[in-house]
């Protein structure tokens, strides 16, 4: 019999622990399959979420705790995301190698505006390449009229 009293730890901190580090699995489902997506925990830019059908690109990537970061999106719309947070990041990200026009929630607040939708829907990570193309539209030439208030 183990005496859990032995160990130098308390074994509740333990397990308190782990539940609060565990991966919370969510339902995500393929767009075009609507099968359930498989949670892949080491991918080079962190977990992320694949259809379990083979021949099938779509993708999303999560948080540590599993929670996806927008809607699943086949090669096309990936890269085209990726493009679109080059050019919108510019607007307020001192990374770009610019001093930033806006602040962060300035600069979606304008995106928002810009296309005509609600700040909490503007999202890059649930846009589709259409929205990533106009996303690009608006932010190339607002990086140098975008005026700070």
């Amino acid at each position: 019999m183990i005496d859990f009293n032995d160990f130098p730890f308390d074994i509740d901190d333990v397990v308190e622990q782990q539940r609060a580090n565990a991966v919370k699995f969510h339902h995500v489902y393929c767009p075009l399959h609507n099968k359930r997506m498989i949670l892949e925990t080491d991918g080079p830019h962190g977990p992320y979420y694949i259809c379990p059908i083979f021949y099938c690109d779509m993708k999303i990537g999560a948080h540590p705790n599993g929670k996806p970061k927008g809607r699943p999106a086949n090669y096309i719309t990936r890269n085209a995301r990726i493009e679109a947070h080059k050019w919108f990041d510019r607007l307020y990200n001192r990374a770009s190698g610019n001093d930033p026009t806006l602040d962060r929630d300035t600069a979606y607040a304008f995106l928002a505006a810009a296309m005509g939708i609600s700040k909490r829907e503007c999202h890059i990570a649930n846009f589709n390449k259409d929205e990533c193309d106009r996303v690009i539209q608006i932010c190339k030439p607002a990086r140098s009229t975008v005026a700070v208030a």
